[in-house]
């Protein structure tokens, strides 16, 4: 596949949406693993905000942040096609 010219500022947004979609991985990984001994010492109200969230919305979150870093890994090494990453038809 051929490279993309891109502007100079382009490598910077890039990184920052590396970095954007990294600390969203994080944020899902701390929300899958945490312990029913920490969330009963959450707040009363996050503790039934965690208790009812369905499980469709983990997957949905897990997608967000997977295609988000795996499409900005793809426009840092300019690949065509790698920009579909971040929305879906």
């Amino acid at each position: 596949m051929s490279k993309i010219s891109s502007p100079s500022w382009f490598k910077v947004v890039v990184i920052l949406a590396i970095l954007w979609n990294l600390m969203g991985i994080i944020n899902f990984y701390f929300q899958i693993t945490i312990t029913p001994e920490q969330i009963s010492k959450l707040p009363e109200a996050e503790e039934s905000l965690i208790n009812s969230t369905p499980f469709w919305t983990y997957i949905a979150f897990a997608m967000g942040v997977f295609g988000g870093i795996i499409g900005s890994i793809g426009l840092l090494r300019q690949k065509r096609g790698h920009d579909s990453s971040f929305c879906y038809p």
